[in-house]
């Protein structure tokens, strides 16, 4: 469990996720109710952590909700922070997705 994310530091080396809460939810429930846990730390707390617009679109894409990967796909597109969505596997739904490949093509990536 402690392997599938890359828990931040904030300024004062202390861990904004909880490692005991997120392992007692994996067990109780799922990852996705981790994910889901990760993601509502990360909007409460993103502007304090730095956490960027790519950070929320790839653990939504993880948990397959779609429309909101892609809500902050094109946020972190406008941030200019997606320099690694073409080989992300999160985002394996979208490629058919029309707001996927403009974000695509408006990286020279897509044709």
């Amino acid at each position: 469990m402690k392997s599938i994310f890359s828990f931040r530091k904030n300024p004062n080396s202390s861990s904004i996720y909880d490692i005991k809460i997120a392992d007692k939810i994996y067990h109780e429930d799922s990852l996705k109710a981790v994910l889901e846990w990760k993601i509502e730390i990360d909007l409460k707390d993103a502007e304090n952590y730095h956490i960027s617009y790519y950070e929320l679109a790839d653990s939504y894409g993880m948990i397959g909700e779609a429309e909101k990967a892609l809500y902050w796909l094109e946020k972190a597109y406008t941030a200019h922070q997606t320099h690694e969505i073409y080989f992300n596997i999160h985002f394996r739904n979208l490629h058919n997705n029309p707001r996927y490949i403009a974000i695509l093509k408006g990286m020279g990536l897509g044709g």
